[in-house]
């Protein structure tokens, strides 16, 4: 055998040798050549399979080696394990052991841990994909929506849950060892709380399919709210419990996404997902907002209620938004309308058996208080309880709400209804001779085809509500957004006996109140008290420069402009009582620019009872000696209050300078909230703060320059607004 493996080698190793030697020599087509190579092709397999066997030969001895040097270790090893396992009663010996293991398990559950952190990033992508194409169909359920495509609607926000619910369903799979390092990988719990967000959110959209079947179902008539398909009560109810339930995943959702660490995203999806966070809030403001709005009306219209309405003429104007010159009274059965009156305010005041005293500058029209003056005080609860208690002893039964609206209101309804044709009147009203038109009819005319004046609003009321009831879906949005306007413009106000809903309105500012405010506070507010209609054509601007010294005093100097733009006719004349609210405790420094107007006083006086609030308010007020400038306090503000008489096409300008309550420190804030009169025009505010030596760190609106230290800023204040700043004094 030895010999033959012997033979073997020398055989190939010839061969090898051949091949070899042939590669120096030049190349040739010759025949010698071609036989050379032809051997050699033939000795190819021979020369492998010597290599194999070889390789096979090296291999088993180099093993054979190894295992006996195995075994010999081993045979060592248990020879000497009495020793070893002595030697492991020295301290060193346990030290380097209990080392090298923890240095061991470190590894290994380092190596084990970047492996799970890898399948989880994994999975998350997985998840996050879901999650989007989750939230493509609730995108898609939107459009539906928007197409008045109920069924379809459903139908996507039923995919979006069921590709929501795989994504749980991958990571329910992860299995146990997953799940018990989930504490350490925050990609599983930042995977969980987005597809909880999610699912949320598909649910909040089956809610709003649910909302907009109700609202559907909703129709709106000349007698109120009427359901096609349930009781009214019922019907309510379900809107109340869709919107709510939407409220509250909403939330929810938000809350779960606003936890996940955005850095912690896979880098394709971080837009994605700041998109989703920044529309999860808004839709969860927007949903917020609707249920409160919501059930500030539900609660006016669910159960049996008595609701007054007053038609302020804002071209007479009035601390609350115009004289009151019309009311109605309107029963409400779960929104459907029972019972509606419409009547001159005159008729109810005819009722009044008492006398009582008006405030002072009142007494210019009238010596006895009734309910048409009865919103002299600006802030409108307080006005709207006088108006209550003057409505029940005029024979009216208690309200339950008071809604006070401007015709500026109905001017912007008939945009949208278009033109209304009365023919018991022979006329046609429309957005722009509907103030001429109506201001004709409600006064004492032989042209009123019942001779009350008041008929013409009880008639139009409702034809406009018919006209609505038939808007299609663009119409109503813009509707909405008229009734939006008109509250922010407060041209509508409200006032409930319900805390809950009052609070409600107060946190819209829909009110009519007058809000708190620690620094510079400013409101004007007219009164007309010469009985004509002018104001809508009268131009007011208003400008104000504040002043701030090194020691943090802040003075104010405001100016008012008036201009009467009716031509100059008897009956054109512009008389008003101005008060011009600023925080409690201003000082009057000096004013111009006011009237002289003698009050009568009432005769026989010991026959009139004493309003509590009125008392009040006459009680705080003391006279600058010099103008006649009534300083008092009203709705927790100071106010200073004067004459100014305008007659057509004339202008006029008031000056007043004050010192504020409170000083700056060395790093503080000034702010300035300014609230326009309840039913005014919009009117121009200007504004200059000269900061003297303070540096601004912080502002929250865009000024509209700047003249060395002197910061300008300019509105057309049609709503309130807040200016804020936070202000360094140079060391």
């Amino acid at each position: 055998m030895k010999k033959s493996k012997n033979n073997f080698r020398l055989f190939t190793h010839h061969a090898v040798f051949l091949n070899v030697s042939s590669r120096h020599k030049p190349y040739s087509f010759s025949g010698k050549n071609l036989s050379g190579i032809f051997i050699k092709l033939l000795l190819l397999p021979v020369f492998a399979l010597r290599l194999i066997v070889e390789v096979c030969y090296q291999t088993g001895y180099a093993l054979l080696l190894f295992a006996k040097k195995i075994s010999a270790e081993m045979s060592s090893t248990i020879d000497n394990l009495p020793l070893r396992l002595k030697s492991l009663r020295h301290s060193k010996t346990r030290t380097s052991m209990g080392i090298f293991l923890l240095l061991a398990l470190a590894v290994f559950t380092l190596l084990q841990s970047q492996d799970l952190l890898a399948w989880g990033l994994r999975l998350k992508e997985k998840v996050v994909q879901s999650v989007f194409l989750g939230g493509n169909y609730l995108l898609a359920a939107k459009e539906s929506l928007t197409r008045q495509d109920v069924a379809g609607a459903q139908n996507r926000f039923a995919l979006a849950f069921k590709t929501f619910g795989e994504g749980k369903r991958q990571l329910d799979e992860a299995g146990a060892i997953f799940d018990s390092f989930s504490r350490l990988l925050p990609q599983k719990q930042d995977a969980e709380k987005l597809l909880e967000a999610s699912k949320l959110a598909a649910g909040a959209g089956s809610e709003l399919v649910n909302l907009q079947k109700s609202l559907g179902a909703a129709k709106f008539s000349p007698s109120g709210l009427a359901s096609t398909e349930k009781p009214n009560r019922e019907l309510l109810n379900d809107i109340s419990v869709s919107l709510a339930n939407a409220d509250k995943k909403i939330s929810s959702a938000y809350d779960l996404i606003s936890a996940i660490n955005e850095k912690r995203m896979p880098r394709v999806q971080r837009n994605n997902y700041a998109e989703l966070k920044d529309k999860l809030g808004i839709l969860r403001l927007s949903l917020s907002n609707a249920k409160q709005v919501f059930d500030i009306f539900s609660g006016m219209l669910y159960g049996n209620k008595n609701i007054l309405l007053l038609f302020e003429n804002n071209n007479e104007l009035r601390p609350t938004g115009g004289f009151i010159g019309t009311f109605g009274n309107l029963k409400i059965s779960d929104g459907k309308i029972t019972s509606m009156k419409v009547s001159s305010i005159y008729d109810l005041d005819g009722q009044l058996k008492e006398h009582v005293l008006p405030p002072n500058p009142l007494q210019s029209v009238n010596d006895r208080w009734y309910m048409r003056d009865a919103n002299w005080f600006a802030d409108f609860p307080e006005s709207a309880k006088i108006i209550s208690a003057f409505y029940e002893k005029e024979g009216g039964e208690t309200p339950d709400a008071i809604v006070a609206i401007t015709p500026s209101l109905l001017v912007d309804l008939l945009k949208i209804t278009g033109p209304i044709v009365l023919s018991g009147y022979n006329t046609t009203l429309n957005s722009e001779n509907f103030i001429e038109k109506i201001q004709q009819f409600t006064t004492t005319s032989s042209d009123s085809p019942t001779n009350s004046p008041k008929q013409i609003l009880a008639d139009l009321f409702p034809i406009m509500l018919q006209k609505l009831s038939s808007a299609d879906n663009q119409e109503w949005l813009d509707f909405i957004q008229i009734f939006q306007n008109n509250l922010n413009s407060k041209q509508i106000i409200f006032y409930s006996r319900n805390s809950l809903i009052q609070d409600k309105l107060t946190a819209f500012n829909w009110d009519g109140g007058i809000r708190s405010s620690d620094r510079d506070y400013l409101s004007i507010i007219s009164a007309n008290l010469g009985g004509t209609k002018t104001d809508l054509y009268i131009k007011q601007q208003a400008s104000l420069l504040t002043k701030i010294n090194n020691e943090g005093k802040i003075t104010n100097e405001l100016t008012i402009t008036r201009k009467n733009t009716l031509p100059n006719l008897p009956h054109t004349q512009n008389l008003s009582f101005l008060r011009i609210l600023v925080p409690k405790g201003a000082k009057l420094l000096a004013n111009s620019g006011f009237e002289h107007v003698e009050l009568p006083s009432p005769a026989n006086r010991e026959n009139f009872t004493h309003s509590e609030p009125v008392r009040s308010w006459e009680n705080s007020i003391v006279k600058d000696l010099t103008s006649g400038t009534m300083i008092g306090e009203e709705a927790g503000k100071t106010f200073f209050g004067n004459w100014l008489k305008l007659d057509g096409g004339e202008s006029k300008t008031t000056r007043l300078e004050y010192e504020l309550p409170f000083k700056l420190a060395n790093t503080d804030r000034y702010s300035l909230l300014w609230q326009k009169q309840a039913g005014s025009m919009p009117q121009i505010f200007s504004w200059k703060l000269d900061r003297g030596g303070w540096n601004i760190a912080w502002k929250n609106f865009k000024e509209n320059g700047e003249e060395g230290r002197v910061l300008k800023f300019n509105n057309e204040a049609d709503n309130d607004f807040f200016l804020g700043i936070v202000l360094k004094n140079k060391p």
